[in-house]
């Protein structure tokens, strides 16, 4: 594995455990003397912080293909795993997506327009 992979999955992991420190904050909290707005609260904090947590553990990335012939191997273009490091905001499936295409028309000098609508994934 690329020395920018495994930089970028330490850089995941340490998010990872970023979001399980606020879990077990939210729950080293809490005491018999806590009050029930205050319980309410934590509850909120330990239900998006865990699911922050899931959802980061969970995460894929959207430009890893796997290789046909080898189970646990993958090909990736290493441009889309430069820029998930260098800006901190990991690719989506779309975003992939329209980037071969505009790379792909670019290469045979076809001219392309998108429209991007609201909520399908313009943002990482």
């Amino acid at each position: 594995k690329s020395l920018l992979s495994k930089l970028k999955r330490s850089e995941s992991s340490l998010r990872s455990f970023s979001a399980a420190e606020l879990v077990v904050d939210a729950l080293a909290s809490a005491g018999p003397e806590t009050g029930v707005g205050r319980l309410e609260a934590m509850i909120h904090l330990l239900q998006h912080s865990s699911h922050s947590l899931a959802a980061e553990l969970a995460q894929a990335r959207a430009f890893m293909q796997p290789e046909e012939k080898k189970a646990e191997s993958f090909t990736y273009d290493p441009r889309f795993l430069v820029f998930e490091y260098m800006s901190g905001f990991m690719l989506r499936k779309r975003q992939v997506e329209l980037i071969k295409a505009f790379a792909s028309d670019a290469a045979t000098g076809t001219s392309r327009v998108e429209q991007l609508i609201m909520g399908q994934g313009k943002t990482a």
